[in-house]
């Protein structure tokens, strides 16, 4: 039997029966514009989907709210019959469902002996959420504080000494704030007055000693 044998090729010239080692897919132009057009329209779809949910999350307490909430009026005295401003009276923004630690020393936020630097009183009622401020020359205040809520608005007077006196129930409020709580009058009149703060700007009006 005789083999037959296939010669090597001979240099420049290809194998008789080569091996194609690549493969290549060809695909009509119209399924390339297809496929792209669906990639914008998926890219599409997610941001418009991220979007929303940041909306929603604003939309649900994710970023706070600033909300203004204020409170303003103007104190007066009687001086003879007439009517006349309290200008340097004390008043006190105290929200009526936080109390301090320990109760505060008034001494230090009277009339009479008001300190307003590096005063720990002051400081333990801003951290509460209160305030504390002292009427402009023409009796008025306006003061704000940081969330709405119920709050105590108590006016002590500078120039009145009126001995008006406040209720047993105002008396009982104002001791879980303070001690001893008759040195929150010491001799002046004072006004309390519970109100509600929200983003509306509550005035009180005037405050009549």
């Amino acid at each position: 039997m005789a083999i037959e044998t296939i010669p090597p090729p001979v240099d420049g010239e290809s194998s008789p029966n080569p091996v194609d080692t690549q493969q290549t897919i060809t695909l009509p132009r119209k399924v390339v514009y297809f496929q792209a057009a669906l990639l914008g329209v998926i890219a599409t779809t997610f941001f418009v989907f991220g979007m929303m949910v940041g909306s929603l999350t604003s939309k649900n307490g994710f970023e706070p709210e600033i909300v203004d909430c204020a409170v303003s009026g103007t104190v007066t005295f009687d001086r003879q019959g007439a009517r006349v401003y309290d200008p340097e009276a004390v008043v006190l923004i105290l929200p009526i469902d936080k109390t301090p630690e320990r109760r505060l020393n008034p001494t230090s936020i009277h009339p009479d002996s008001f300190d307003a630097t590096d005063n720990d009183v002051i400081q333990e009622i801003l951290k509460l959420g209160g305030a504390v401020v002292r009427t402009n020359k023409n009796g008025g205040f306006n003061v704000e504080v940081d969330s709405p809520g119920r709050y105590n608005v108590v006016v002590i007077s500078k120039s009145s000494s009126d001995s008006k006196s406040l209720s047993k129930k105002q008396m009982a409020a104002l001791s879980t704030y303070f001690m001893p709580v008759n040195d929150i009058r010491s001799g002046k009149a004072v006004f309390a007055q519970s109100v509600r703060l929200d983003s509306t700007r509550k005035k009180i009006g005037k405050i009549e000693f």
